[in-house]
């Protein structure tokens, strides 16, 4: 705000490119820009590997097709989900606005924010005298406050989200809810075998 004022960014369709052409001379938002390309580059490079290792490991434990599980034999890395994750990433480059996918990702993130903060709050309940490695600071009896806080600004967050991201990410929640049933399902039919 000290570089351009608040009525200059508030007017602006890129602000960080209005910031570093007047901090910069006019070749700063050129810089700004392959700054943010390799950025991006960078985010979506690491992305994909935690999303190919994810997969594997969901394969691995029978959640996802056993094709997934497969590994390259000199390299070692799980290249076949390498590639269906590369694969199902070029999909998203048909929706036409970075923006939607990016709103679709954090509708994913923050359910999964959401029920990670609510199990804490339900073990809490239910296992009250179990010992944690990590107790969560700061509680109204025993309720966790932090988790809390956590559901409520999750939930304050979808209502930034348009109708759209919320029908898709609940498609996409609802996919993952019922591919952990069966997962857990499968686990104990083989518990139960063992």
């Amino acid at each position: 705000m000290s570089v351009v004022g608040w009525e200059g960014l508030a007017a602006s369709g890129a602000p960080f490119a209005e910031v570093a052409s007047a901090a910069w001379g006019p070749r700063g938002a050129a810089v700004l820009s392959v700054i943010a390309l390799f950025a991006t580059a960078n985010t979506v490079l690491l992305m994909l590997l935690a999303a190919s290792r994810i997969s594997y490991g969901m394969a691995r434990s029978g959640v996802l097709p056993s094709l997934l599980s497969r590994v390259h034999r000199t390299r070692r890395t799980p290249w076949v989900a390498i590639l269906a994750m590369a694969a199902g990433s070029v999909l998203f480059l048909f929706a036409g606005d970075i923006g939607f996918v990016a709103s679709v990702t954090n509708f994913t993130l923050f359910a999964t924010f959401i029920i990670v903060n609510l199990a804490v709050i339900i073990l809490r309940y239910r296992e009250p005298d179990r010992v944690r490695p990590f107790p969560v600071p700061g509680r109204i009896a025993w309720v966790p406050v932090v988790p809390v806080l956590g559901i409520v600004s999750c939930l304050f967050l979808f209502l930034q989200l348009t109708v759209e991201v919320m029908a898709i990410g609940t498609v996409l929640v609802i996919i993952g809810g019922i591919a952990a049933l069966f997962a857990g399902e499968r686990a104990d039919q083989e518990r139960g075998a063992a």
